[in-house]
C-alpha cells in the first residue's frame, strides 16, 4: 500500500541498522545521501562482498542495499549467502537490490 501523496505519513530509520554494499564511491556516496536523509544513523558501508560478510556475522542489520554488480558482479552471491549461511537474524533482512541493468538470467 503507497502513502498517498497528501499523507503525513513519513519513513524514519533513525533506529535502523544499515549495511550498504557498493564497490563504486560516487554509488556509495549517493545511498549514503539517501538513507541519512530518511534519518539512517548506524551505517555499514562495505565495498567488498567479504567486507559485508564480515559484517553481517559481527552485527544485527535491518536492511540491506546492494550493487546487484557490485564488486565484480557478486551482489546476488552476497543475497544468496546471506538467506543460505547468513545466520539469524540476519538471513530473514529485508535486501534491496540495485541495479543499472539486470539479465534476465539473474531475476
Amino acid at each position: 500500500m503507497a502513502l498517498e501523496p497528501t499523507s503525513r505519513g513519513r519513513f524514519n530509520l533513525e533506529k535502523a541498522t544499515i549495511l550498504m554494499l557498493d564497490g563504486n564511491g560516487m554509488g556509495m556516496d549517493i545511498l549514503v545521501q539517501i538513507v541519512t536523509g530518511l534519518g539512517a544513523k548506524s551505517l555499514h558501508r562495505c565495498q567488498t562482498v567479504e567486507d559485508a560478510k564480515d559484517a553481517v556475522k559481527r552485527n544485527s542489520i535491518d536492511l540491506i542495499i546492494a550493487d546487484a554488480l557490485s564488486p565484480a558482479g557478486e551482489g546476488y552471491e552476497f543475497v544468496s549467502w546471506l538467506r543460505t549461511d547468513g545466520g539469524e537474524p540476519n538471513a530473514f533482512a529485508p535486501v534491496v537490490v540495485t541495479a543499472a541493468h539486470t539479465p534476465v538470467s539473474m531475476v
